[in-house]
This record gives C-alpha cells, sequence and structure tokens, in this order.
C-alpha cells in the first residue's frame, strides 16, 4: 500500500512538472504608437519588439504569464496575424485593460477575490477608459488610473476587456 502511495504521489508530480504554463491574465498594450521593447528574460537583452499597427488596425493581444522585477513574462499574438507569435518579458509599464460592463460602478479590491475590502471605485466606467496593469493573479488584474496614483486595487476578471475593437459587455 505505501509504494502505490509512492506510485500516485510520484506521478502526480510528474504530471504537474509536465503541465504548460498557465496564463494569469490577458491584457493590452498601452494606446501610445511606440515600439515596445520585448526582452529575452526578466534582465535580459533586448530581443525584438512590438507595436499596435494602428493603420491596419493589428493589435497586440498579450497574455501574462510570470511578472517579476516589473517585468512580465508574455505570448504576444497580434488579433488580425494570430500566427505570428512572439514570446519574451515585457516592462509592466507599456500594459494595461479597458473595462467591461457598463454598470453605474465597479468595485476594485485590495486583495484578489470578491470578499475582499474595496480599494477604489469607478463610478460611471467607460470602455474607452484605459487603465494601467501593475500586476496579475489568477485572472485578476492590479490596475492603477492613469495620471492617479491614489485609485489602484484588483478588478475582478468580469470587468476586464482586452477586445481592442468592441467593449466586452
Amino acid at each position: 500500500m505505501r509504494n502505490l502511495l509512492f506510485i500516485l504521489l510520484g506521478l502526480g508530480l510528474f504530471g504537474c512538472m509536465q503541465r504548460k504554463e498557465q496564463c494569469i491574465g490577458n491584457v493590452l498594450l498601452i494606446p501610445m504608437q511606440v515600439y515596445v521593447p520585448l526582452y529575452q528574460n526578466e534582465e535580459g537583452n533586448i530581443i525584438d519588439s512590438i507595436i499596435n499597427d494602428t493603420i491596419q488596425e493589428n493589435y497586440a493581444l498579450i497574455g501574462i504569464y510570470q511578472i517579476k522585477n516589473d517585468r512580465a513574462k508574455v505570448k504576444v499574438t497580434f488579433s488580425m496575424d494570430s500566427l505570428t507569435i512572439k514570446d519574451g518579458w515585457i516592462e509592466m509599464k507599456y500594459l494595461g485593460i479597458h473595462l467591461a460592463h457598463y454598470s453605474d460602478t465597479i468595485k476594485t479590491m485590495l486583495h484578489p477575490r470578491l470578499n475582499s475590502e474595496i480599494s477604489f471605485e469607478i463610478k460611471n466606467p467607460q470602455w474607452e477608459e484605459f487603465y494601467m496593469v501593475k500586476n496579475a493573479c489568477k485572472d485578476w488584474l492590479y490596475i492603477q488610473r492613469l495620471n492617479c496614483s491614489q485609485d489602484h486595487g484588483w478588478l475582478a476578471p468580469e470587468y476586464q476587456c482586452d477586445n481592442t475593437y468592441t467593449p466586452c459587455n
């Protein structure tokens, strides 16, 4: 019986090691027409760059897989060209999100869970508003209002919109 337990535990650990990295959040590039450097690792050399193609409306869609030292390990695809995939690290200052659901108020939380205390409220949210992403945890995004360092908190997944073409409601 003891050997069976060790075998099962071993298989479980092996299965964990075989899993692919899990995405912890989906975001967009900040709406600026600049080349954003893509790094080899969290402290490494630049290996590529990405930019939103506003002329052909081919925007970068970004999945975050890890965050370390103000950089995020990402996988970048483009909305009109999903075959182009770029992997690397990007500085968090270039990442953001739109708001989904036109409700009267969206509450951001002090911690990434629904039963947490409220950090700040977004009154009459609009899809056009763009929030900087500072962190990610299990599909929750830690956001900050542009030009307002006091307004920051965790945004639940149902209030996030990573669609560059239409509001997510």
